[in-house]
């Protein structure tokens, strides 16, 4: 994603420097517990679990032993911490924080601030999944697009935005997006995880986090669905309140380049080799397997058994017709 100009009517921006600190800011349920677990198995960020939140909830809220009891105590601990190591928090925007969005340094200097989307028909699905009578706030679309203004205001910079679609989809594509934009090495070893619970997701929502407990990878955290969800007189209210905040953040998202296939589905090129992979209606969700990417998950073993023939041979297609000036999409 390419930095903007800063837009007419926002504040003057504040001019950034290096920073050790790095913020993702999510709706709830939309995948920011699994991002955390993956960031902290990379093993160079201390990770801090949604302190904001839990200030703003419980009154009080706890970093490296440390007992703090408002927004400005948060952040002046989190300044301290990164004076030695590089942190990453991740918070969520079921509540507002104006405290956090008061204090200028933080947005536009102290820390790297980024987003996580996902539609709000799943998020909220998976919230009354957990809860059946959130308030309308709580979904956090509105909350996050005010977090999201504020900093671009500050820094004259569009944030990054993730979508959770895509991270769950092709993680490895996405992370690695992901880690040069904000300028840290991507290490592909924390895709992966051993299945265990933390001690951060403890206490009264133990219950929020049991299905990331339970992964081993961000591909295989289930989506959290019931028949109460699917058919809650809140869901089409809530859905039609957040989705005008949804869009806007995701006109802004990390647009990430297309694999192959998805590149000869677009361009309706036929299958050089048969059996024909655009029949699987699951092409190239598989991230496992690169032949996935054209046969997907779903695809009989004798499919599967020509994959790595039918790769090279449609690579081998590809080139050739650009070679030869063949390209659909330059047709009229």
């Amino acid at each position: 994603m390419q930095l903007s100009d800063a837009a007419q009517g926002r504040e003057a921006p504040i001019n950034s420097r290096a920073v050790l600190v790095l913020m993702l800011w999510s709706a709830p349920r939309s995948r920011s517990t699994a991002f955390y677990r993956m960031m902290i198995e990379r093993g160079d960020f201390t990770g801090v679990h949604e302190p904001f939140s839990h200030v703003t909830a419980f009154g009080n809220t706890e970093i490296s032993g440390r007992p703090l009891a408002t927004a400005p105590e948060v952040i002046a601990e989190l300044r301290s911490l990164a004076a030695t190591r590089q942190v990453f928090i991740k918070d969520t925007t079921d509540r507002r924080h104006p405290e956090a969005l008061a204090d200028r340094r933080f947005l536009a200097e102290d820390a790297q601030h980024t987003f996580l989307i996902r539609h709000p028909r799943e998020t909220i699905r998976s919230y009354l999944a957990v809860r059946t009578n959130p308030r309308i706030h709580e979904i956090g679309f509105e909350a996050q697009y005010e977090v999201y203004n504020k900093v671009r205001s500050l820094t004259g910079r569009d944030p990054l935005v993730v979508d959770a679609g895509d991270l769950m989809n092709r993680p490895a594509d996405t992370m690695h997006a992901y880690c040069a934009h904000i300028g840290i090495d991507f290490r592909p070893h924390a895709l992966r995880w051993q299945p265990s619970d933390r001690p951060e997701w403890q206490g009264g929502f133990s219950h929020w986090f049991t299905d990331v407990a339970a992964s081993s990878g961000l591909a295989e955290v289930p989506s959290r669905r019931s028949l109460v969800a699917e058919q809650h007189p809140l869901l089409g209210t809530y859905l039609e309140y957040h989705l005008p905040f949804y869009q806007e953040l995701y006109q802004q998202r990390l647009v990430l380049k297309p694999h192959l296939a998805t590149w000869l589905v677009v361009a309706n090129w036929p299958c050089p080799s048969p059996p024909c992979w655009r029949a699987d209606s699951s092409c190239h969700r598989d991230q496992t397997n690169p032949a996935g990417w054209l046969y997907g998950a779903g695809a009989d073993r004798g499919a599967r058994h020509d994959a790595g023939r039918l790769v090279r041979a449609t690579v081998a297609e590809w080139s050739r017709r650009i070679a030869s000036h063949d390209d659909p999409r330059r047709r009229a």
